[in-house]
């Protein structure tokens, strides 16, 4: 930065004559195609804190530079060309990755993974209505349409992305988090669980029911997910602290609308009448379950945690298999409804000695759809929201294609549905999208 006239001398800080000197930084020109925007890019590296980068920026931004927009370097990408729009999503979700996984799915679609699957498909989409287009154009000149073979063909693109579309799931609770909500009587272990699953001392511990009076919150990492825990305070009919009685009705809305319940018992005790109220409590509320659209929708599903179960021998005669079965029949069959799956889990855990907590985590993955299966559910990559928007669509336009080659439409409405199909895909990569987008 100049300050006065000439001279070529140094000062005695070292400066030259009429200089200041703000930094030493390296310098890097990364030179078109070849960087990140796929433009012409000088990068300045400058000593560490925010002194020194501050000052250095401020000179650029004096002699006409200016700060770039957030995002502005990988919507320079896209648009350059250098990445498309699955891509561009993939660097969002590496900086907001919250789990090893999360990032590794961000990096795999970073890396193209994702991409290359949705080319495939594009391109074998583009040769299919090639085929059906030039037969429209030129019928006399062409042989025959192989009905045959266009059905079989769709339906193997069908396959492919209903297979990717079973990432989805995934994805979803990669992005946003799962939330997980321990419920029960009061002094049945659920503080300790969570923190036996968070890994840290979040909740208070006592022998004294009643302890936990609110909602408290974890963060945590459960099998590559993020996870938020709810230890919610113990529900109980007999309350008359109106604190404890606000912290039960606050219990109950977060079991509600969280994606997992963990029902916690005692199994010193084993199941009672306590908790046949708080099952009939939860369920007679379920019409008050807002969905997020407005409507209702049914209790997410519930996990048995039948907990502490490293004291049964020295404080109880009664056995895992009597404690399930003592769970009256219209609570079972409630339980059993509300599941997809059809069957309730049940685990058997102690938060002293860690037994069954990998086995509850499992059951919260497996119960979710998380859980590793055959095919693209078991690929790093994973689709978002959007993306899934979009393979949906384009899986519906070929079940439509697919329709209308076994019921013999004219071959005018093939190529109407494989055109729905490619413009989903090219939605998909950024190839074809709305200003919104």
């Amino acid at each position: 930065e100049e300050e006065g006239g000439g001279g070529g001398g140094c000062d005695d800080d070292g400066s030259k004559a009429g200089i200041k000197l703000v930094d030493e930084a390296l310098v890097i020109p990364m030179l078109a195609p070849r960087s990140y925007t796929a433009e012409d890019v000088v990068e300045f590296q400058t000593h560490g804190g925010s002194i020194c980068t501050r000052r250095v920026l401020e000179q650029c931004t004096a002699l006409g530079a200016r700060v770039a927009k957030p995002g502005e370097f990988t919507y320079r990408a896209f648009m350059n060309g250098r990445l498309d729009l699955t891509q561009a999503e993939s660097v969002a979700a590496v900086i907001s990755a919250r789990t090893v996984e999360a990032a590794d799915a961000a990096l795999a679609g970073l890396d193209g993974g994702l991409k290359k699957l949705v080319d495939e498909m594009r391109t074998n989409c583009i040769h299919l209505l090639a085929r059906v287009d030039a037969h429209i154009d030129y019928e006399d000149e062409m042989e025959p349409l192989d009905y045959s073979e266009i059905s079989e063909l769709s339906k193997k693109l069908k396959q492919t992305a209903d297979d990717a579309l079973r990432t989805a799931q995934k994805g979803k609770y990669l992005e946003n988090g799962l939330t997980v909500a321990l419920i029960g009587a009061p002094n049945v272990g659920k503080s300790s669980l969570l923190n036996a699953l968070s890994g840290a001392d979040r909740a208070i511990v006592t022998e004294i029911a009643g302890t936990t009076r609110d909602v408290v919150e974890a963060s945590t990492d459960l099998c590559g997910v993020p996870t938020k825990l709810l230890d919610t305070a113990g529900i109980r009919e007999d309350t008359s602290d109106i604190v404890e009685e606000l912290g039960v009705k606050k219990s109950s809305a977060a079991a509600r609308s969280a994606d997992v319940v963990l029902m916690v018992v005692n199994s010193q005790v084993g199941w009672s009448e306590r908790e046949s109220q708080i099952m009939e409590s939860i369920f007679s509320g379920e019409s008050k379950v807002e969905d997020g659209n407005g409507g209702s929708r049914k209790m997410p599903p519930i996990i048995l945690v039948f907990n502490q179960v490293d004291s049964i021998e020295e404080r109880s005669s009664k056995t895992l298999d009597e404690m399930v079965s003592s769970i009256p029949k219209h609570i079972r069959e409630e339980l059993e409804s509300n599941s997809s799956k059809g069957s309730v889990p049940k685990v058997f855990t102690s938060a002293v000695t860690g037994e069954g907590i990998a086995e509850m985590q499992e059951s919260v993955m497996h119960l979710m759809g998380l859980a590793n299966e055959e095919g693209y559910s078991n690929s790093v990559w994973q689709l978002n929201t959007r993306q899934a928007s979009c393979l949906q669509a384009c899986s519906d336009r070929l079940t439509e294609l697919i329709t209308t080659v076994e019921e013999g439409w004219p071959v005018d409405c093939c190529a109407v549905h494989i055109r729905g199909a490619l413009a989903a895909l090219n939605e998909l990569t950024g190839s074809d999208v709305t200003e919104d987008v």
